[in-house]
């Protein structure tokens, strides 16, 4: 009975490690429900089970028949092709025996109070199964430390360090327990005692590493959501004040519609003395504003004029340098994340400071598109892993800006640097068309 036991909790542990392995190269299918994932694992650890206990004669056709059942599984659980899922198998299926080998040479080395033929019987051959699991658990897992491209991402070198404590712990124990305990002199029931301690400890590991993936995928998701929201409030915030610069611009054409009555008013009148203090004053108030920036781009337009004149009545020179960007490839919705995360943080660190000063550069030459913004700081720029953090009270709800400006430029393909010395804060951007 335990062998049956031991058998079905071994093949759960391979399908679980084989499943966290492609987990690392490979996406879920989008529409697969959370009872339909355990249903096809179920029907996996079954099958895997029976096979070996079949064929447990023919080994080479037990190994080709496992690897083309838990592939077609498999395909139906990642969003991939089989060839390609059947070729990630038959990986896993190798590193696993290669795990095999080298384990039960190294339990030989180690164990050299016991005998050969000692190895052979059946709950030394079970302990050295899950050391053997224990084992290749442990490099999957620096597998996915170092390939992995979801959540994983998320943990830092430290972090990494940490979790990997556990799985080496776990060897360690496994292998103290076999060097101690003469299998020969203890009885049945502590040596079934011995192997719930051993697969309990397994199971914890691989518990353990689903607990923190599911914290991380959680974090991921609401940084994520926190991202959005931060376009989304930038975008609204720059739409709005592109609206209320067309709304001031209709207002003016009505007032400009009654200064020339008054002008021509006073031409008829010929009081040519009112008349040119009116048209001197009139002359300033137009130059005051008129847009300063002109692009031929429309959101470029209005997006830059609108923090001209905010720099200007914060006291802050702005010095930009500008071409014809018409055709620029990169869209709307775009342009306004980047430019106004950029000038935002420019004009707030600008405010910090003494010497307030704001340049920009955004011309475009041949196919290449260069954004440099370049600006004065007060506080010193706070960086944490080798990435610019935000100086702001509250934190969870800031310090997006930059992710956001890196992932918009990451979508064209461009490179985005952002660097600072002990005067000026400088972010350079260059996407080719």
């Amino acid at each position: 009975m335990i062998d049956i036991i031991y058998g079905i909790v071994y093949t759960t542990v391979y399908v679980i490690l084989c499943k966290v392995f492609m987990e690392t190269f490979m996406q879920k299918r989008a529409m697969l429900s959370r009872g339909y994932s355990f249903l096809l694992l179920a029907v996996l650890v079954g099958g895997d089970f029976l096979l070996s206990v079949l064929l447990a004669d023919n080994i080479l056709m037990k190994m080709i028949i496992i690897i083309l059942f838990t592939s077609v599984i498999m395909w139906c659980y990642f969003e991939q092709r089989l060839l390609l899922i059947s070729i990630c198998v038959f990986v896993f299926q190798g590193l696993a025996l290669v795990v095999d080998y080298i384990s039960m040479l190294a339990i030989r080395k180690i164990l050299e109070m016991m005998q050969e033929g000692q190895l052979e019987t059946p709950v030394i051959s079970m302990f050295m199964g899950i050391l053997s699991q224990m084992v290749l658990f442990f490099i999957v897992l620096q597998i996915r430390r170092y390939f992995s491209k979801n959540s994983g991402g998320m943990l830092t070198e430290m972090g990494w360090t940490r979790f990997i404590v556990l799985p080496v712990f776990t060897i360690i124990s496994i292998t103290a327990m076999l060097a101690n305990f003469d299998m020969a002199d203890i009885s049945e029931q502590q040596k079934s005692v011995l192997l719930c301690i051993a697969l309990g400890i397994l199971a914890m590991n691989i518990f353990v590493f689903y607990l923190i993936y599911d914290i991380i995928e959680r974090e991921v998701q609401i940084t994520e959501n926190k991202m959005i929201l931060e376009r989304v409030k930038n975008e609204t915030g720059m739409y709005q004040q592109i609206w209320e610069n067309y709304d001031l611009q209709r207002k003016r054409e009505h007032e400009y519609k009654s200064q020339l009555s008054v002008i021509a008013t006073l031409a008829q009148k010929r009081e040519f003395d009112e008349l040119n203090h009116y048209l001197e004053k009139f002359s300033d108030e137009i130059a005051h504003r008129m847009d300063a920036i002109d692009t031929n781009n429309v959101i470029v337009n209005a997006i830059l004029n609108t923090k001209w004149w905010e720099a200007r009545q914060k006291g802050i020179t702005f010095v930009f340098k500008v071409n014809d960007l018409s055709n620029l490839r990169i869209g709307e919705e775009d342009i306004v994340i980047i430019l106004s995360n950029l000038l935002n943080n420019a004009i707030e660190a600008c405010e910090k400071c003494e010497n307030k000063t704001l340049k920009l550069k955004f011309i475009k030459e041949k196919e290449d598109v260069i954004i440099s913004v370049i600006n004065t700081y007060g506080e010193k720029p706070i960086m944490s892993g080798g990435k610019y953090k935000t100086n702001k009270k509250d934190a969870l709800r800031h310090g997006f800006g930059i992710r956001n400006v890196k992932e918009t430029v990451e979508k064209y393909g461009g490179t985005c640097v952002f660097k600072h010395d002990e005067q000026l804060f400088q972010c350079s951007i260059l996407i080719s068309e």
